[in-house]
């Protein structure tokens, strides 16, 4: 993700980043920063046992839902 970004700033990337829990999410901080940075990076993060008060996506992550939150721009995180 940062050599694509890097390389190409402008173009459009969408991670979807399916976990169990918020503590699960490997490289949560990095990937925050990078999202942060790059207006064109757009990190998902979506939880099948997420913590009381989670306000991001929940549930297990099927093809259709990757379509519905890639085709929406929902749950940007």
């Amino acid at each position: 993700i940062e050599t694509a970004l890097r390389r190409w700033p402008e173009r459009e990337i969408s991670l979807i980043y399916a976990s169990r829990r918020r503590g699960g999410i490997i490289f949560g901080r990095r990937l925050s920063a990078l999202a942060e940075a790059h207006s064109s990076l757009r990190v998902v993060h979506v939880l099948t046992q997420p913590d009381p008060g989670w306000p991001g996506e929940t549930g297990r992550l099927t093809g259709q839902r990757t379509a519905e939150l890639l085709a929406t721009g929902r749950g940007t995180h």
